[in-house]
């Protein structure tokens, strides 16, 4: 909150800075400005609401430890830091007297501009003024284009990095992917962007200062962005008793992995793996009343239970879902099977249907009733008690 204060802050000193002189009646103006503000509190509601999905999803992203809040405490530090810095950049508008070589980088303006400028009366004409404002304004979308295509290509490596290495299909829609992206590309495309074409004039003091700032500010944000992203990622994606979990790589605990094969710490994708219950019938107990009772992790979150995954048709037989009952029940997910099944030889019985829960959403993970690999997805809801 303190933070988005003095980012209001800067951004109004930024803007009234260049029109306090233009300004006939300051108490109407003030009147307006008072209005306008009340209006953009009322237009901020909507958002606020939205607000509650991406809070959820960065407070779930911390690790359960007594160092979980120390990443989000260092990120807000530092954008405290950077609108200070920015601030502090602000100064009283004067009346200056800048040199035509300054000011005039166009050679036809500079034939057309021949009067000089002085620190007494300006001898310029009113041809040359407005040629000077067309000159700067170039300027500035000039400069304005620059960062944003700058910002839109970086925007899409990091995009693809994303889709296709840390969340190919389906992982990327059911763990919320979507939640911290939409917070990233306001700040990266959009935000940065805007403050350059607002804080861009040729020749003005501190001028490099103020773009590193908007620059530092970017990185920051993507920065914290992208490492979020990437510890939520699933790591795995295990099976346990009659469903499929999809577990981000912040919840497991590597070190208690027993097979060498789940060991991977680069890859496309999170690895399959299973987690049956214990053979013991005691540990089955104590496992059993350690979740109701005691708030441990369930079975799918314990790492020292991990298995390669080895499909037991059998027992992926007996739990696959009816997907003919959903589909008499809902027409959209009637569209959504019909539709799997076009595309896969135009029969369901050649598959096993299980549940694949995510952090933010459950669909229907598709598995082949021969080796019982995953071969697709359908994103319809497999729980019936949801239609």
């Amino acid at each position: 909150m303190l933070s988005a204060f003095i980012l209001g802050l800067v951004l109004g000193g930024l803007w009234i800075r260049r029109r306090l002189d233009r300004i006939d009646r300051p108490l109407r103006y003030a009147g307006y400005v008072q209005v306008l503000m009340g209006v953009c509190a009322m237009s901020t509601l909507p958002l606020y609401n939205l607000s509650f999905d991406f809070m959820g999803f960065m407070i779930g992203s911390l690790s359960k430890n007594d160092g979980g809040y120390t990443l989000p405490q260092e990120q807000l530090s530092a954008s405290e830091a950077g609108y200070l810095l920015t601030a502090g950049t602000i100064r009283p508008r004067r009346k200056r007297c800048w040199k035509l070589l300054a000011i005039v980088s166009n050679r036809s303006v500079s034939r057309q501009c021949t009067y000089s400028f002085s620190c007494g009366k300006s001898a310029r004409t009113p041809r040359c003024s407005i040629l000077l404002q067309e000159t700067s304004l170039m300027s500035k979308l000039r400069a304005f284009s620059i960062h944003l295509i700058a910002s839109v290509i970086i925007f899409l490596v990091f995009l693809g990095i994303m889709f296709w290495v840390w969340y190919p299909p389906p992982y990327f829609a059911i763990d919320g992917g979507w939640v911290v992206l939409r917070v990233l590309a306001s700040v990266d495309v959009v935000v940065g962007p805007l403050l350059t074409l607002i804080l861009f004039k040729p020749g003005k003091p501190g001028l490099k200062f103020d773009m590193s700032c908007i620059i530092l500010m970017q990185l920051g944000a993507l920065i914290y962005g992208g490492t979020t992203i990437y510890q939520q990622r699933p790591a795995f994606v295990v099976f346990s008793v009659d469903r499929f979990t999809t577990v981000p790589a912040a919840e497991v605990e590597f070190d208690k992995l027993k097979y060498p094969e789940l060991q991977r710490h680069f890859g496309i994708g999170p690895l399959f793996a299973q987690a049956p219950l214990p053979d013991d019938f005691q540990q089955q107990q104590d496992l059993l009343f350690g979740v109701l009772l005691e708030g441990q992790k369930d079975l799918e979150f314990r790492a020292e239970f991990y298995k390669p995954y080895q499909p037991d048709l059998a027992q992926l037989r007996t739990r696959s879902i009816d997907l003919k009952k959903i589909a008499v029940l809902n027409e959209n997910a009637k569209i959504a099977i019909e539709a799997f099944v076009a595309q896969h030889e135009g029969r369901l019985e050649g598959y096993f249907y299980l549940p694949l829960r995510g952090k933010h959403k459950d669909i229907v993970m598709v598995l082949s009733s021969k080796d019982g690999m995953p071969v697709g997805s359908i994103d319809i809801s497999p729980w019936l008690g949801d239609y």
